[in-house]
């Protein structure tokens, strides 16, 4: 594995202000920290290029792919991974109120994965109730993979769908977004599948119809299985509507 971060040079969140946050820095943003202090990274197993400083924009295309290979060139060659529900991992949040009957596909969803000993991570903002009727509390720092298997609430730092997928992105294979009206961009690393009960519209993956309430389950089954095994790409991944926005705090947003 290799990731790399790459800057114009002027934006708000620098490439400083994520190693001050990697290392433990006062950056002004606790629940930024919080998570970097949970899995604790280290500014030297990433790569880091700025485009000023490059010499622009075909140099730091040609010092990225300088940097890759130097990165990849001794690992092994990829194998296709096997495993089932135990080893599986899935993101879920939403956009705006879900009904009763989406509420508890997911929670039967949710419950059948856990079930087989895998893992689970509600977004802390999600519209869904799904562990004892309660609130949701946040066991998870934003971004933060979990130790151990089963169902697991991550932090929201601020109400941006953007940032909510990128920080499930850190934590799971693939990330399920639930809305009745608007399809969500998908992480550019993590397939991001759009469902939705009501809408007709070609942004999302599928719709949950009402005469088949339950199939529900099964069906998002499938498809997060077809998803896994490469025979079917998220139409926003298809599209490059995609993105991977590191969390500013809710203060930036307000500027």
């Amino acid at each position: 594995e290799a990731c790399l971060f790459l800057s114009l040079g002027c934006e708000m969140v620098s490439p400083g202000f994520i190693k001050s946050a990697m290392t433990g820095g006062d950056i002004g943003f606790p629940e930024i920290s919080a998570a970097a202090g949970v899995d604790q990274p280290r500014p030297e197993q990433f790569g880091w290029i700025t485009i000023q400083e490059s010499g622009g924009t075909e140099h730091s295309v040609a010092a990225i792919e300088s940097w890759f290979r130097s990165r990849l060139e001794s690992d092994h060659p990829l194998k296709v991974a096997t495993g089932g529900a135990k080893d599986f991992r899935l993101g879920i949040t939403t956009t705006g109120a879900v009904s009763k009957s989406v509420n508890q596909c997911i929670a039967d969803l949710a419950g059948a994965i856990v079930g087989e000993g895998g893992t689970v991570v509600i977004a802390e903002d999600s519209k869904v109730v799904c562990v004892n009727g309660g609130e949701s509390v946040a066991s998870l720092a934003f971004a933060q993979r979990p130790d151990e298997p089963g169902l697991h609430i991550m932090q929201s730092v601020t109400g941006n769908r953007m940032e909510t997928v990128t920080g499930l992105s850190a934590a799971t294979d693939v990330i399920l977004h639930f809305s009745s009206e608007r399809a969500t961009a998908a992480h550019i690393l993590v397939p991001t599948l759009n469902i939705t009960d009501e809408s007709d519209s070609p942004d999302f993956d599928f719709k949950l119809r009402a005469s088949q309430e339950n199939d529900w389950p099964q069906q998002l089954v499938d498809i997060i299985g077809e998803v896994l095994s490469d025979n079917f790409v998220p139409r926003q991944n298809t599209l490059g509507q995609v993105g991977n926005q590191i969390p500013r705090g809710a203060r930036a947003h307000a500027i």
